[in-house]
């Protein structure tokens, strides 16, 4: 949507939030900034991640909240390298706590959650999805009873169960890229159409 994405060129440098609740994805660096191409998905526009360090971030506390769920309408790369993360967010009160959608060369995503604690065990689900290059609808839905439902285009692909989600201060939020060593990095080739969060 043009009236919410602020570009200079095709170069994105924010996308505001349309709930009014402020949480706007940002990159005032030009040289890591997405691009906001046309006829990427079904002949929608959409925002390009090309790997790089491309990316975008934000600060407010989305997942603040024990139940969530959110879709990505998106279309990878046609090359995929093995954990480069889609969506990632970081908790201030531990480098080791995370979660994360990754995707991976073998043609699969995998969202991989990890507790608040360091000493938390981290439990990841596959989802084996063979047209990965075609667009389609990731949604992820956590549940009072800490129960995590993966879906592709609306399919139920897996579930993830047995893990302490404990909302906590947000350090970093991105999307495009994750964490690796306490830093930003992991940076991931797709394209986005729309980000869409429902939060409890």
């Amino acid at each position: 949507d043009n009236t919410t994405i602020i570009k200079t060129g095709s170069l994105v440098s924010q996308i505001n939030d349309k709930s009014g609740l402020g949480n706007h994805m940002y990159q005032a660096t030009s040289a890591y900034q997405p691009t906001l191409n046309t006829n990427t998905i079904n002949g929608k526009q959409a925002i390009t991640f090309s790997g790089g360090q491309y990316h975008l971030g934000y600060n407010n506390p989305v997942f603040a909240t024990d139940r969530f769920t959110f879709f990505i309408v998106m279309k990878n790369g046609t090359t995929l390298t093995a954990g480069r993360e889609i969506f990632a967010t970081k908790f201030n009160d531990n480098t080791s706590s995370y979660w994360s959608v990754s995707q991976y060369a073998d043609a699969k995503l995998d969202y991989k959650v990890m507790g608040k604690s360091a000493n938390s065990t981290s439990v990841s689900q596959d989802v084996d999805f063979k047209n990965i290059t075609s667009p389609h609808i990731l949604s992820v839905s956590l549940d009072s009873s800490n129960i995590a439902q993966l879906k592709i285009n609306g399919h139920d692909r897996g579930m993830i169960t047995g893990w302490n989600y404990v909302p906590g201060t947000h350090e970093y939020n991105l999307v495009g890229a994750g964490y690796t060593g306490g830093s930003v990095g992991l940076y991931s080739k797709t394209n986005i159409g729309e980000i869409l969060y429902y939060v409890a």
